[in-house]
């Protein structure tokens, strides 16, 4: 049974592997208190669900929260940038054709949200990040009695 642990480690991996052509200097499977170093990029699970498709058969939803963070520094315009270019290369790498199933886990896997630009603090680190909504969908037979 495909579960969250399963696709996480799945976006993890195809992620990692661009980690340094890219310069980014972290990936992590969950929130951390600090960062080793920037940018870096965050994948945790958030809400899912699950609905009726046909009488023998739900669409299950789930759904994680890549974020890509930058220090937020006083050269703005030049880290704007640098997590722009995280983020395009992040979707860049999730939305091809290899990924499509996440080696076989889903039956499709899509970013559906990416959130604005938004500015917050990880101990002594100030932040700016962006989160991508990213979704693994899975079709599942339900037995009747």
């Amino acid at each position: 049974m495909t579960n969250f642990a399963t696709i996480q480690t799945q976006i993890y991996n195809i992620l990692n592997a661009i980690k340094s052509a890219n310069n980014i200097d972290a990936i992590y499977k969950y929130n951390p208190i600090t960062l080793d170093g920037t940018p870096a990029v965050i994948v945790v699970p958030t809400n899912s669900q699950e609905e009726i498709i046909t009488t023998d058969q739900n669409q299950l939803s789930t759904n994680f929260i890549v974020r890509c963070v930058v220090e937020n520094t006083s050269d703005q315009s030049a880290q704007v940038t640098r997590l722009l270019t995280v983020v395009d290369v992040v979707m860049a790498e999730l939305r091809k054709d290899d990924n499509e199933t996440l080696g076989g886990n889903c039956h499709y896997f899509l970013v559906e949200d990416i959130s604005p630009i938004e500015y917050g603090e990880m101990e002594t680190l100030k932040a700016m990040f962006m989160d991508l909504r990213v979704s693994a969908r899975l079709l599942k037979s339900i037995s009747t009695p």
